[in-house]
């Protein structure tokens, strides 16, 4: 197991915004750094993807993982992002077993099509920042489309008791990811993605996906049976 520890906070503008100020401060030891998991019990300035803001209310979990770039070479973006998102709908699954748990491209977790839970990730200096958001108790009520764990549980375990197990099974994926590779993730990404064999459209294409490349590009094929490959930075995803 990867040697997270955590590091807690009762309010942040944004955790990954905190991580990467830790990292450009350029005054801690490598082992205040590697593998540090920033919590925050709220945020005032949480972002998402695409500059997009993620709204951060009190009662659901926010985090982010410093990655030495050292463990990460070769998995940036795609399939360290995907990794996480394997882990994050293992991790929910054990607490909504009857309730439908399914990936969205590049890097949305859903609960009944419902959008729970998102991935940022950043690279900063010698380090990638993943950052996760995670509907626990409470989802946007401005924002059509998202859910929290709390609407399908029966009993959510105590905030201590969820970080705990979400860092095991991160952890676990991780390693896997860095002495197996991505081709066994890969093939579970594509077990839970919610929109296989669908028409979706992205960055002005279209076409209809049938899985992900060796470095978790979307792939689409069009009507001429041409498959395109369409890179984890693209964003905006929609079925048609």
């Amino acid at each position: 197991m990867l040697p997270f520890w955590s590091d807690h906070y009762d309010v942040l503008e944004s955790s990954n915004t905190w991580a990467q100020s830790l990292i450009e401060a350029r005054n801690l030891p490598r082992e205040k750094l590697d593998y540090r998991v920033i919590v925050c019990a709220e945020q005032t300035k949480g972002r998402g993807t695409g500059e997009r803001t993620w709204v951060s209310e009190k009662g659901n979990l926010f985090l982010s993982f410093l990655l030495p770039m050292s463990f990460c070479e070769g998995n940036v973006p795609g399939p360290l992002s995907l990794a996480t998102s394997v882990a994050v709908a293992h991790w929910a699954q054990q607490y909504v077993p009857y309730a439908l748990v399914s990936l969205k491209w590049p890097n949305d977790i859903l609960l009944d099509r419902k959008k729970m839970a998102g991935i940022l990730l950043e690279v900063k200096g010698a380090y990638v920042v993943v950052g996760l958001g995670v509907n626990i108790l409470y989802a946007p009520q401005n924002i059509p489309e998202t859910t929290c764990l709390n609407a399908y549980a029966k009993n959510v375990p105590a905030h201590p008791l969820l970080l705990n197990s979400l860092l095991q099974h991160v952890s676990f994926l991780y390693e896997t990811l860095k002495t197996k590779g991505f081709s066994p993730l890969k093939q579970e990404w594509q077990r839970l993605c919610s929109h296989r064999n669908q028409l979706l459209e992205i960055a002005g294409k279209q076409g209809v996906f049938v899985g992900l490349g060796d470095q978790g590009e979307m792939i689409l094929k069009e009507k001429g049976q041409k498959k395109i490959l369409v890179s984890c930075g693209e964003q905006g995803l929609k079925t048609l």
